[in-house]
């Protein structure tokens, strides 16, 4: 999916990583029964998360910059290498990568502001 601030798969074919994370967050909820509580620009979503401790890192985490750009932990191995994903407004694409980039450590370690959780009420029961 090609890169576009404001980008909204279902209208423009592109995507952002507001839509991107309100897209995985969104399905993930329904394959467990709840609901998702709403799409949120960036800053307004991690202003709905509480911090975590990289030793609780969880699918569905956000790592997070100084900068508040964020990726998406989609995938914890039991030997604690993590996958990521996120909308990448210089590549102009989705992108995926591991802790094993390069990348992840002279970029996304280097600048990390931490990790993080959707807080509780982002989620609710399907009514």
């Amino acid at each position: 999916i090609p890169y576009e601030l404001g980008g909204n798969p279902r209208k423009s074919g592109t995507s952002d990583n507001s839509y991107l994370f309100f897209s995985i967050y969104t399905l993930a909820a329904q394959k467990a029964g709840l609901s998702y509580k709403e799409y949120l620009p960036m800053k307004y979503l991690l202003r709905n998360t509480k911090e975590v401790d990289e030793d609780d890192l969880k699918n569905g985490d956000l790592i997070v910059l100084n900068d508040n750009h964020a990726a998406m932990i989609y995938k914890v191995e039991k030997t604690g290498r993590m996958h990521f994903i996120y909308a990448s407004q210089k590549r102009q694409q989705i992108f995926s990568f591991n802790t094993d980039n390069l990348v992840f450590h002279v970029y996304w370690l280097e600048n990390l502001k931490g990790f993080y959780r959707l807080s509780d009420g982002m989620l609710a029961p399907n009514p």
